[in-house]
């Protein structure tokens, strides 16, 4: 009986599901020009509520004016199935309203209670290991689950009827990271996610005959006779293609699971108040999380120091801005940061770069350590008595009494003059724990090895996903996109021509959007890079690599190039390995265009082609001793920004900049 219950849960939620997506947003929310906010998580919940107006008098103290909350608070608010307990949040809400405080309500669906977990185990995740979690920790719920979708679909619209209306609710945050399976891969293969895989596979191909010939399923007799007998890739030796389409298809998943949220959200609260999600895992994934803040009506991450990736963890962050600042063409959200650099003097420039680069507000977590369960840190400003610590509370103060933040945000903002691009689908492939999708220079390498370059030299950049529109921008980057859509080749190529930069980095379109290798490498681009490609070389060292009298290392992986077409001109050659004199960096005139190319991850090597780059662009780049960070202003062009990330004070065109801080000034430096 039980399994036919939820087999019915199972038809309904899904005919629900897809009303539901096809629902239009009501009363898009319309927001007005504010200066930066400075924020902190608390947990009410967790703390005597005799302590609250204390907690509460001391965040103002410190310059907070806005609380984000109830993530993890499921138990408090709903005890029982279908039994609600609101009152201690309607205390808390009015509370902060009294005091001029706003507040950022989550939606708690990362941590569903005791009595749901027990009650319908089915809801737990199955990660590859094929052992079904059991209860005690968090993201150990399935989004892909029916039942579970229901369950979070119903505490949304529950609290937006409630506190939709309150004056002290500026927004939403639907659930709380939403990367899949903690310390796992981001994949679930529960019997939820059979069904619903499938099913996205069937929408895509229409036939499994299809499917096979786009995954070149022959090898090992792989072929599909009948859609039943598809599974999520658990099997670490599924084709490419298999494993790509269900990276595609868990971001579609999990923004199918925001939308539901969103909607329930959206139904009953005004437009004034948004509605958001904090993304982290931004880019060791395999997860689209611009196309969570096409979903939504803000975005934001979770910006920790080298949460966004190592090595270079400020340039990973830095890019993580970029991209969120470009997906909607607007001011960002920094759900959660911390505080832990202070042991290092300040967190300063980190903060600093943050707004720079399109923040909004900056949200500390959290505001009070708590006495029991898991994340009992130290790097919170209050003690488990919610003595606040004063140095963080200066530091705060002083922060948000800067000058350069006291100007309002605009609305929308300009696309930069530059790109880069990111494919999640080169981490799909890599996050395999097949040995043959692994390479020597893993792309999240060879990514930020060509990001740092932009950021090192100042250059105001978008980050974007291969396949979009090129048009705002005279300068495009593009590392290492191995895998490659052939339906982007003839707008890239038209981009160029008609007088686009472009900066690509080894390797270059050896394989299709299923994995499938060209006939030849390069193939859909081949008029563009007048070279073929004709075999990669993996070594045991550093290659060494010489340009003009300069010589410097590369990653141990390379492309062997044959040149072609005889405008190709050499920059730079390999001095050693199995390429001693083979190129290792070229540049090449097409249509009213250019392509630079390097054919090996180096950063010295990347360094010096967006510098060639940014001269036939005409793009102001900026020369800047070492630990200092330089970079336009994004809405006054009179103006740059620097950081100085280092421990001693620097002198940058007449101006000293003190250790572990920054400054914004008028620029005197003409473009380089």
């Amino acid at each position: 009986m039980h399994a036919f219950l939820t087999t019915i849960l199972l038809i309904c939620s899904a005919l629900l599901t897809c009303a539901q997506n096809q629902a239009t947003i009501k009363n898009p929310p319309t927001e007005k020009l504010e200066s930066l906010k400075l924020g902190t998580s608390y947990y009410p919940e967790l703390i005597d509520p005799e302590e609250w107006e204390q907690d509460l008098d001391h965040m103002k103290s410190a310059s907070i004016n806005v609380i984000r909350m109830l993530e993890f608070a499921w138990t408090k608010l709903e005890p029982r199935e279908g039994e609600y307990d609101l009152e201690w949040l309607d205390k808390f809400l009015n509370l902060a309203h009294e005091r001029g405080m706003s507040v950022i309500l989550c939606t708690p669906s990362a941590t569903p209670p005791a009595w749901m977990l027990t009650q319908y185990p089915e809801i737990l995740v199955v990660p590859r290991d094929g052992r079904q979690r059991t209860p005690g920790g968090r993201r150990d719920c399935d989004p892909d689950s029916f039942i579970y979708r229901e369950f979070s679909v119903e505490i949304a619209r529950r609290l937006g009827e409630r506190y939709g209306k309150h004056p002290a609710v500026i927004g939403w945050q639907i659930d709380n990271e939403l990367i899949g399976p903690e310390m796992a891969p981001a994949e679930i293969h529960s019997a939820a996610a059979q069904f619903r895989f499938r099913r996205w596979l069937k929408a895509k191909y229409g036939s499994v005959g299809a499917l096979n010939s786009a995954w070149g399923t022959g090898f090992w007799s792989a072929d599909i006779s009948d859609w039943g007998e598809i599974t999520t890739p658990q099997n670490p030796r599924c084709t490419m293609g298999h494993v790509l389409d269900y990276g595609r298809y868990f971001t579609d998943s999990q923004v199918e699971f925001l939308k539901l949220q969103r909607d329930a959200l959206r139904a009953v609260i005004p437009g004034q108040q948004w509605i958001g999600h904090n993304s982290t895992g931004v880019f060791g994934r395999g997860i689209d999380h611009v196309a969570y803040s096409e979903t939504l009506d803000v975005a934001g991450w979770d910006a920790y120091a080298g949460a966004a990736g190592n090595p270079y963890p400020e340039a990973y962050a830095a890019l993580a801005h970029d991209m969120f600042r470009t997906s909607k063409r607007a001011p960002f959200w920094i759900f959660e940061t911390n505080l832990d650099q202070i042991a290092q003097k300040s967190p300063t420039p980190y903060w600093a770069e943050m707004v720079a680069r399109g923040a909004k507000s900056i949200i500390i977590w959290h505001w009070r350590e708590h006495r029991a369960g898991a994340e009992n840190r130290s790097d919170v400003v209050c003690d488990y008595d919610g003595r606040p610590d004063e140095q963080r509370v200066k530091f705060m103060r002083e922060f948000a009494a800067r000058p350069e933040f006291q100007g309002v945000l605009p609305q929308k903002i300009a696309p930069a003059p530059a790109a880069f691009i990111f494919s999640e689908d080169e981490v799909r492939a890599e996050e395999s724990a097949d040995p043959y999708m692994k390479w020597p220079v893993p792309y999240t390498q060879s990514a930020i090895t060509a990001y740092e370059p932009l950021r090192r030299l100042g250059v105001s950049t978008d980050m974007i996903r291969p396949g979009d529109d090129l048009t705002p921008y005279k300068l495009l980057v593009m590392p290492s996109c191995r895998i490659f859509d052939p339906r982007w080749a003839a707008p890239l190529m038209a981009w160029v021509r008609q007088g686009g930069v472009l900066v690509a980095t080894a390797k270059i379109a050896q394989q299709d959007d299923h994995g499938v290798y060209f006939k030849r490498i390069g193939e859909p681009l081949r008029e563009l890079l007048g070279f073929e490609v004709r075999r990669d070389v993996r070594l045991s060292e550093a290659l060494k690599v010489r340009w003009g009298t300069e010589i410097f290392e590369s990653a141990p992986h390379a492309e062997q190039i044959e040149m072609v077409e005889k405008d190709c001109e050499v920059l730079a050659r390999f001095e050693n390995g199995k390429l001693p004199g083979g190129v290792a960096a070229l540049r090449r005139s097409f249509g009213q265009g250019t392509l630079f190319y390097s054919a090996a991850t180096s950063l010295e090597m990347n360094e010096k082609l967006i510098r060639l780059a940014c001269a036939k662009t005409k793009i102001t780049t900026f020369d800047t001793p070492a630990d200092l960070i330089a970079m336009p202003h994004l809405s006054d062009p009179t103006k740059c920004w620097i950081f100085n990330y280092g421990n001693e004070a620097r002198e940058w065109n007449g101006t000293t900049i003190p250790a572990k801080d920054f400054c914004c000034l008028s620029i005197t430096v003409k473009p380089r």
